[in-house]
């Protein structure tokens, strides 16, 4: 019998410590499938290895001495092929008193494994592997062999204390894959609808999205951008370049005219000179105004004839030359609010003016140094207490709509009776009204199962035949900090966590009749979440709460 089976060579290691995400992901897929592939290699290598021993030792005309030999090297190659597979990098042992059950899990393993945060565990009883569980990790410790494992209850079989553990790797490293597949957090989830906005930067073709008007985003470069009607705007970090996700935002109207062209008579310049010589904040050349001004406290002013109301002023602007003081003001200066220190030469920045109730609001900029000019784009003078992203207007006042993201129910498995939905996001602003980031219901606001900011706080709420039966709070959202949450429904059995927190839950409450997924808002617009979508998920059955826990860390 000849040995022919070649045990392939494994791929490099994964290591959290120096590998980005992409490529620690990359290296942990083939790291576990090469592991999974060189088992039947093992298998069947170690047969050859018996084989041939058997064929040597029955062999009547072979010596003792090279029967010896043949019986040797088998074993030496058994042996061999099993420390290869005990040595992987990416399975262990321990002996640690654990008792069977889900929570948190402390145990102490091998050193210098390749684990990180978020990758799944197995953990087998090694002399009776019809006790197990299984969870993510939470952290491990290579230098001392300290390992946590956050345990989901559906995934714990048997029960009992034990100290004798076999860990190995069960799946990818599920919290770095930003929910292109959840199912890697266990085999008991997985979600029937999946919509990774900011990764994907693409809609999926059942949902239905409409916008009747022009939307502006900052695009991976920093740079402005302007998505047609109808086409979905997907945002980015102006710094970072990283994708925020889907942005959603409210209806507004920007009253200041020739937003862009300070040059325009509707412009009133006081010791001023003003040129449409700037490459504006969207690329584009000659598209933004030059203010120099002639002499000091030299201004730019627009009014607007209008009822009194809350105002929101904001302008992108770059300083071209000088050094000195630089002011924006809404009531043709009886206050101005200095924009100084927040401007440079080499980007554009685009500053404000804190919120003002006022009637013929007047809108502008001051030198004080006569000399000195900065570059201005995309002024705005809009209706509301936080800002929006830029309307361009050229002689008419320009009201941008609000978006609309909807899918039937219909479109996928959806479970009438139970289930959970997820989402992350961001909001530009938080007050004491509503804010949506996901809602399902009849069309009607009488059923309604929805996550949505309300009085400051993000909450899961349902309401039933008009009655509001759950209301869960699960603490204040940051802005600009994106917050992710995981809710799950049944009669009398409600629970939500919000980035990881322990669940709060709610024992009684009926489940309403839907029809309708909505996300980023509510019908014709109403409480718009202001800010982006970057994830989403629905799973058709109520997970267990830590499975919830879990799901919110994604």
């Amino acid at each position: 019998m000849t040995i022919t089976q070649v045990i392939t060579e494994l791929p490099p290691n994964p290591d959290p410590a120096t590998d980005s995400a992409d490529d620690f992901s990359d290296k942990a897929a083939a790291s576990v499938l090469a592991q999974k592939n060189m088992v039947p290699e093992l298998n069947t290598m170690i047969g050859q290895m018996n084989a041939t021993a058997t064929q040597v030792s029955s062999d009547a005309t072979a010596s003792a001495a090279s029967q010896s030999a043949a019986a040797s090297s088998a074993a030496s190659a058994a042996a061999s092929a099993a420390s290869s597979v005990a040595s992987a990098t990416t399975n262990g042992t321990s002996t640690t008193s654990l008792t069977l059950g889900a929570g948190t899990q402390s145990l102490t393993t091998q050193t210098g494994k390749n684990w990180a945060p978020g990758m799944w565990i197995n953990c087998v009883r090694t002399s009776d592997r019809s006790k197990s569980m299984s969870g993510y990790i939470d952290s491990y410790n290579s230098g001392t062999g300290a390992l946590a494992l956050i345990v989901v209850a559906a995934n714990v079989a048997g029960s009992g204390t034990f100290t004798d553990w076999t860990l190995t790797v069960a799946g990818l490293p599920g919290s770095i894959f930003n929910l292109v597949d959840l199912s890697l957090l266990g085999p008991s989830i997985k979600p029937s609808l999946l919509a990774d906005f900011a990764n994907a930067k693409r809609l999926d073709s059942r949902f239905v999205y409409t916008m009747t008007s022009p939307l502006m985003y900052t695009d991976a470069a920093g740079i402005l951008r302007e998505a047609a009607a109808g086409v979905p705007a997907f945002d980015h970090d102006p710094t970072t370049g990283r994708c925020l996700g889907l942005s959603m935002w409210e209806a507004r109207t920007n009253v200041l005219l020739y937003c862009r062209d300070l040059t325009n008579a509707s412009w009133t310049k006081s010791s001023m000179t003003t040129a449409l010589t700037q490459t504006g904040a969207d690329g584009a050349t000659n598209s933004a105004t030059l203010l120099t001004a002639t002499g000091s406290n030299a201004t730019a002013i627009q009014s607007v004839t209008l009822a009194s109301s809350a105002r929101y002023f904001t302008a992108y602007v770059k300083r071209v030359t000088g050094a000195g003081a630089v002011e924006m003001t809404l009531d043709n200066g009886a206050t101005w609010t200095a924009i100084t220190s927040s401007i440079n030469t080499s980007t554009w920045t685009r500053c404000r003016i804190p919120t003002q109730t006022l009637a013929n609001p007047q809108a502008g900029f001051r030198l004080a140094t006569n000399g000195d000019a900065i570059a201005v784009d995309f002024t705005q003078n809009e209706n509301g207490t936080f800002e929006t992203p830029p309307i361009a207007t050229t002689s008419v006042a320009v009201t941008r709509a609000a978006p609309s993201l909807t899918i039937a129910l219909s479109a996928f498995e959806f479970n009438a009776l139970e289930g959970v939905i997820y989402a992350a996001g961001d909001v530009g602003f938080i007050s004491s009204g509503n804010a949506t980031l996901v809602r399902l219901d009849d069309g009607t606001d009488n059923n309604r199962f929805m996550m949505r900011i309300s009085s400051a706080v993000l909450k899961l709420q349902s309401i039933t035949g008009g009655v509001n039966d759950v209301d869960i709070n699960v603490g204040a959202p940051t802005v600009g900090v994106q917050a992710h949450m995981a809710g799950a429904y049944r009669v009398n059995d409600f629970a939500a966590s919000k980035d990881g927190a322990a669940a709060v839950t709610d024992t009684s409450g009926a489940v309403p009749t839907v029809t309708t997924l909505r996300i980023g808002g509510e019908p014709s617009g109403a409480n718009m979440v202001n800010g982006r979508i970057s994830k989403f998920a629905y799973y058709p059955r109520r997970l267990v709460n830590n499975e919830l826990v879990a799901l919110s860390t994604l």
